[in-house]
C-alpha cells in the first residue's frame, strides 16, 4: 500500500501484514512472491510536475447560446482536483515543490 514516506515528503509504496496498511513488513515478501522488486520503495509516487484545476480545460461547453464553441469563463476547481484533495492522505505540506503556490 501507499504511504508517507521521507519525513512526509514523499509517498512510497509498502508491504504492510494488515489490511488497514498500518504494520509494515519487508519490502522483500514483494520479490519473493513477484519476482520483481516493489517499484516506489525508495522513490516517490509522486511527480513534481503540476497539473491544472481549471474545469474549464477538461470540460468543453459545446454550446453556449450563440453558436460558438467556446470554454466557460468562470474558473470552476474539476472534479478531478476536488476529489483527489478530498481523498488525499495530506501529505502535501510537507512535499518540497519549490514554490510558494500550491501544486494542485
Amino acid at each position: 500500500g501507499a504511504y508517507c514516506g521521507g519525513g512526509g515528503s514523499r509517498v512510497n509504496l509498502g508491504v504492510f501484514s494488515d489490511a488497514a496498511c498500518t504494520v509494515k513488513s519487508d519490502d522483500s515478501l514483494f520479490q519473493k512472491y513477484y519476482y520483481y522488486s516493489l517499484p516506489y520503495t525508495t522513490t516517490s509516487i509522486i511527480g513534481r510536475e503540476c497539473f491544472s484545476c481549471d474545469a474549464a480545460e477538461y470540460e468543453f461547453n459545446e454550446n453556449n447560446g450563440n453558436g460558438n464553441n467556446n470554454y466557460n469563463n468562470n474558473y470552476e476547481i474539476s472534479q478531478m482536483c476536488e476529489e483527489v484533495h478530498e481523498r488525499s492522505a495530506k501529505c502535501e505540506k510537507n512535499l518540497k515543490i519549490g514554490t510558494s503556490q500550491s501544486a494542485y
